[in-house]
């Protein structure tokens, strides 16, 4: 159980990223940004392909060589919802936004 709320809150804590960063972003500014998380990066490849799947981001090329990933209008409407009734998801929001 505690294995499975560790995986839940990563996700939480990557997609927050998304959402704070409106703008696409790679998956080496992802990983910059969280670093201060400590997302390792084998979870995060696992946590941005769930958070593909779930179509809470979605991925794109940029001149056909550069894969990037953005919050789709699904995911917005999803943390903006967790962070209005989730002190600890607002406060991660305003954490990342620093």
């Amino acid at each position: 159980m505690n294995y499975a709320s560790a995986i839940l809150f990563e996700h939480m804590r990557v997609g927050i990223v998304f959402f704070v960063y409106a703008e696409a972003l790679t998956l080496v500014e992802v990983s910059k940004l969280s670093q201060s998380f400590s997302v390792s990066n084998n979870t995060l490849n696992l946590v941005i392909k769930n958070l593909v799947s779930h179509g809470i981001i979605s991925s794109s090329f940029i001149d056909k060589h550069e894969l990037v990933y953005c919050i789709t209008e699904f995911g917005k409407y999803f943390y903006k919802e967790l962070c209005g009734i989730c002190s600890e998801a607002a406060e991660l929001c305003e954490r990342v936004g620093d």
